[in-house]
């Protein structure tokens, strides 16, 4: 008998599980509040996979073994296991969302309520974010990606047991279905991880691996017993490898692919061992942390989030407020949300139970959906909005009926946009995303002159030959950049004398990105030639150069070519940053956002020595955007609390606007 108060179980409770899942929440909370530099602490969620993968299989196969299991009995135990506390959590989230969140933000919030709440957020998060970009710690309901893999496997994998075991009711037909479900999804993990770790952090495909090796672990129990020394064995080599994950590994391994067998193995070692005993999990602080680790994950995230949504994310003090406030959240959540529904549900029929759960979660998703489609006038100050708004208001004229998108049928997207489109073609705006940005005022200067403009733009790519895009934080390598500028310069050719202007972010992909929160990539270049290097190194940043001046003096021999300086880039999203200080209150007059005219210049120091070089080379003539947006001191990324950005790099319709004096220059 067990000398603490657990929650119910089907199956026989084992304290030394339950310590590890306290260790294994430990390590991801520690991981999340970054401060405490735990960098492999995201392994404990591969770690909460093996348990789970132990568990349900213990009980799918005690049922099957009694011939009494019922699949709609299991799924109701787990929607009674997992959604009462995350019902909660998101119904708290929507509520607080209402008073702290911009319109843009609260309906992503509640995008975001709806797929966590469907089990369907791993596949959200998947198509939107990577889980180690600094950009997840914009999303309130991250963390749920877990819970979605988690429930999409409990679909499917009582159906798989129950089905082969009516095909050939032997144990050895369950150890052939989890050893191909083992070796499947592992050699899925390791093959997708290296070409698309997103895709294989997210997917349940490899994933199921883990819940799979856990699995194999309670058919190794029932089958083998182990004597006393070889379960200390297997004990302190588990602990062992715990320990190094946590400390020795980190995300830039690419994850999950083969280094997750550490993690997992450790988990295997430690189930396998059975140790009731072990002072790492047996005592009382494991055993309080372990009841409360479902809870501690849920509610520690959001408040990992707040951190950042106020800037207090340093400040050693506030993240241990968090961490505290964590915990107590949890203790809250165990003793009057999880416990109570449990006690109370379980004792209701099926249907009854059944009912109640899918009314309180249809009921909260239904709330959810309406707070994703739906603009709630007054709910936020007028002010803020307008500021948050800011961030979609950009590229004004490419989302008008005026610009049509086209493809060569190679893969390269390309705009042709018109302000008259009767008159005949006076330039050729090129660049990466921020071309669209000023793709209406260079429009707007050729409208005056009787002229029209074509858009050739591609994300993510600068305008030089015979580069390739890498995406730095999936470890991604892209062609498409290579094929699009071979394209654009070939083209240019069907019409000669006519300005090519041309606008990249170029030191990003010379020197990396120097956006707040984006550490782990600052200062990796973005594009790859004949080597990837992970700094710009002086023989990378020599072939870039030459690589740029070939382009832009092929691109001369036929037609005029102009290149804008850099644009200031403000470090933080503008608008973002400047609503959420007014909703804090901290917003003044002396609050407007900007850079330093010092570090402007030390940042594109390269871009301008390239520039400056194709210019003596070949006439390449140089427009230089910031002698309207910047003085002698400064640039401006608002101007009275009034953005001039959309996010950090791109400029808005207000900041665009007054670049119209220098594309005058096209034109004369």
């Amino acid at each position: 008998m067990s000398q603490f108060l657990h929650l119910p179980s089907s199956i026989d409770y084992r304290e030394d599980i339950n310590g590890l899942r306290a260790w294994a929440v430990l390590a991801v909370v520690l991981f999340h509040f970054s401060l405490f530099n735990i960098n492999g602490g995201f392994v404990g969620v591969d770690i909460f996979f093996v348990i789970s993968g132990y568990l349900m299989t213990a009980i799918i196969l005690k049922g099957v073994l009694k011939n009494d299991f019922s699949i709609k009995r299991f799924y109701l135990a787990r929607a009674r296991r997992i959604l009462p506390a995350l019902l909660v959590v998101v119904a708290v989230l929507l509520v607080l969302g209402w008073f702290i969140l911009p319109t843009p933000d609260y309906k992503t919030l509640g995008a975001q309520s709806v797929d966590a709440l469907s089990f369907m957020s791993n596949i959200y998060f998947w198509m939107r974010t990577g889980y180690f970009d600094s950009a997840a710690y914009e999303k309130w309901l991250l963390h749920t990606w877990s819970l979605s893999v988690e429930w999409q496997f409990y679909l499917l994998y009582p159906l798989l047991i129950t089905l082969v075991w009516k095909l050939r009711a032997q144990l050895s037909s369950i150890w052939a279905l989890l050893i191909l479900l083992f070796v499947g999804s592992l050699v899925s993990s390791i093959l997708i991880t290296p070409h698309d770790s997103t895709a294989a952090f997210y997917g349940l495909h490899t994933r199921a691996w883990e819940m799979a090796a856990g699995g194999l672990v309670y058919l190794a129990a029932m089958t083998y017993i182990f004597n006393n020394r070889v379960q200390k064995l297997l004990l302190l080599t588990g602990w062992l490898l715990f320990f190094v994950s946590i400390f020795a590994l980190s995300n830039d391994m690419g994850w999950p692919g083969y280094w997750a067998m550490l993690p997992v193995g450790s988990a295997v070692l430690i189930l396998l061992a059975n140790q009731q005993n072990s002072v790492l999990t047996i005592n009382p602080i494991a055993q309080w942390l372990g009841d409360r680790s479902y809870s501690l994950y849920l509610w520690h995230w959001p408040l990992v989030v707040i951190l950042h949504f106020t800037g207090l994310y340093i400040e050693l003090m506030w993240v241990v407020v968090a961490l505290l406030l964590s915990v107590f959240l949890a203790h809250l959540s165990y003793r009057w949300v999880e416990v109570p529904t449990r006690s109370y549900l379980s004792q209701k029929t099926l249907k009854k139970e059944m009912w109640l759960i899918l009314f309180a979660t249809l009921f909260v998703i239904a709330a959810a959906a309406t707070v994703q489609n739906t603009v709630f006038s007054g709910r936020m100050d007028a002010a803020v909005d307008k500021l948050a708004n800011g961030q979609i208001d950009y590229n004004a004229l490419t989302k008008s009926v005026q610009c049509q998108g086209e493809s060569d049928g190679k893969g390269h997207i390309t705009q042709d946009c018109f302000v008259d489109k009767l008159n005949p073609l006076g330039a050729i705006l090129v660049g990466d995303s921020n071309a669209p940005t000023v793709v209406s005022q260079l429009g707007t200067v050729a409208s005056e002159n009787g002229k029209s403009i074509k858009l050739w733009s591609q994300a993510g790519c600068p305008a030089v030959q015979k580069a390739y895009y890498a995406d730095v934080a999936s470890d991604k390598i892209f062609d498409s950049c290579y094929r699009f500028n071979e394209w654009f310069v070939d083209e240019t050719k069907n019409h000669p004398n006519v300005p090519i202007v041309i606008i990249n972010r170029l030191s990003m992909y010379m020197m990396g990105t120097n956006d707040s929160g984006y550490e782990k990539e600052k200062g990796k270049p973005r594009l790859y030639f004949t080597e990837q290097f992970e700094r710009p190194e002086p023989i990378f940043l020599q072939e870039f150069e030459q690589h740029y001046i070939d382009t832009l003096c092929q691109l001369a021999q036929t037609n005029p070519v102009y290149v804008l300086r850099p644009l200031p880039e403000m470090i933080v999203n503008v608008p973002q940053t400047l609503s959420r200080n007014l909703v804090l209150g901290v917003a003044r007059q002396d609050k407007d956002i900007s850079l330093s005219r010092l570090d402007y210049d030390e940042r594109h120091k390269a871009s301008f020595i390239a520039q400056n070089k194709a210019a003596s080379a070949c006439g390449v003539k140089v427009l230089d955007p910031t002698e309207y947006l910047c003085n002698a001191e400064s640039c401006q990324g608002s101007v009275n609390l009034m953005p001039l950005y959309a996010d950090s790099n791109h400029l808005n319709a207000a900041g665009a606007d007054r670049l119209i004096p220098m594309f005058r220059k096209v034109f004369e």
